[in-house]
C-alpha cells in the first residue's frame, strides 16, 4: 500500500474502514472515527488527530490507517465541524476544544494519547499542553503547521470575519467553488486535490449550522489574551514534533521555527514542495516522521 503520492482524494487507499461513533461528550455530540491497531502485536500509545479550521476528519484519510498498524487512531470532529453537532451560542475556540477533547479522552477510556494537531487542530492541541492539570495525559505533541503566534490571516478568512458578511457570503457563493479555491491556496501541488475532498469539505457548509460554526469559530481563531498564551509555551515540556509544508502560505514557516524554539523539548522539520494540509498532500513524509519521532520516544 502507498500513501506517497495520491493522486487525488478520490483514490483513498486504506487499510481497514474505522468504525464510525456518536458520543455525548458535555451535552454534545462528536462523531470520531477509530482505527483498530493492525499488528499482532500488543498496541502502542494511542494517537487522536485533530483537524483544522473548515475541515473534518476527512483531513486525515490518509495519515490514520498508515498509522493505525501498530496503534489505535482515533480521529473526531471536533465540535461544529463534519459531522458533530454544532450549537449555538457557542464561541467554538481553541480552548473551548482542548476541554471538549479531554472530556472525550475520558469517554474514550484514555489515560494518555499522543495528540496530533493540523492548523487550527493544531492549536486545539496546544491549548491543551497548556492545561497545567491535565497535560499529563499527554504522551507526546504532533504538530502541523499550527496556529500559534500573531500573523497575516488569508484573504478567506479576513472576509469571514467581516460583520454581516461572512455567513452571508457562504450563502450566496457556490460553496464548492469557494471550498476549492481555499484547497487551492493550502496546497502547493493542486493538481492532488481530487472532487472528493472539495465534496467532502463542503457538504457542513451546506447547512446553516454549518456555516454559522465556522463563521463563530473563525472570528474567534485568534484569542484575546494572544501574548499570555505565547509566554507560557515555554512550560510545554511534552517531547513536541512540529512539521511544516515548506511552501505554507496560511502559517508562515517562520511560525513554526519560533514555537520550536519556545517549547524546550519540541523538534522542527520542513516537508520540501508542500504546503499547509501536509498531511492530506504529503502523507508518506508525514507519516515517516511521525513513526520515527514516536519510535525514538518508545511510543
Amino acid at each position: 500500500m502507498n500513501f506517497s503520492s495520491p493522486q487525488t482524494a478520490d483514490s483513498i487507499a486504506t487499510v481497514k474502514t474505522p468504525v464510525t461513533r456518536f458520543l455525548k461528550v458535555k451535552q454534545h455530540t462528536l462523531c470520531v472515527d477509530h482505527y483498530n491497531h493492525q499488528g499482532d502485536d500488543s498496541p502502542k500509545c494511542p494517537v487522536i488527530l485533530l483537524h483544522g479550521l473548515g475541515a473534518s476528519r476527512f483531513s486525515w484519510r490518509y495519515l490514520a490507517p498508515a498509522l493505525a498498524l501498530d496503534r489505535d487512531v482515533y480521529v473526531p470532529d471536533l465540535l461544529g465541524f463534519g459531522d458533530s453537532s454544532k450549537p449555538r451560542n457557542v464561541p467554538y475556540d481553541v480552548f473551548f476544544q482542548a476541554d471538549l477533547m479531554f472530556a472525550l479522552l475520558d469517554e474514550l477510556g484514555l489515560k494518555q494519547a499522543v495528540v496530533a494537531g493540523n492548523s487550527m487542530g493544531g492549536g486545539v492541541a496546544l491549548a491543551m499542553a497548556l492545561d497545567r492539570m491535565r497535560r499529563r495525559h499527554i504522551k507526546a505533541l504532533i504538530l502541523i503547521s499550527t496556529i500559534a503566534y500573531e500573523q497575516q490571516m488569508p484573504f478567506y478568512l479576513n472576509l469571514l470575519r467581516k460583520p454581516f458578511l461572512g455567513e452571508r457570503l457562504l450563502e450566496l457563493l457556490p460553496v464548492q467553488t469557494l471550498v476549492r479555491k481555499v484547497l487551492e491556496f493550502s496546497y502547493f501541488n493542486p493538481g492532488k486535490i481530487g472532487d472528493a475532498a472539495v465534496a467532502a469539505y463542503a457538504q457542513p457548509l451546506k447547512t446553516k449550522a454549518g456555516r454559522q460554526a465556522l463563521v463563530v469559530a473563525t472570528k474567534h481563531l485568534k484569542p484575546d489574551n494572544l501574548d499570555e498564551i505565547i509566554a507560557q509555551y515555554k512550560t510545554i515540556n511534552i517531547p513536541a514534533l512540529l512539521l511544516w509544508g515548506e511552501n505554507d502560505h496560511v502559517v508562515p514557516v517562520e511560525n513554526g521555527q519560533r514555537l520550536a524554539q519556545a517549547m524546550p523539548n519540541a523538534e522542527f522539520s520542513t516537508i520540501p514542495q508542500c504546503g499547509h494540509l501536509a498531511q492530506e498532500e504529503c502523507p508518506d513524509a508525514i507519516r515517516t516522521q511521525i513513526k520515527a519521532f514516536l519510535t525514538k520516544l518508545g511510543l
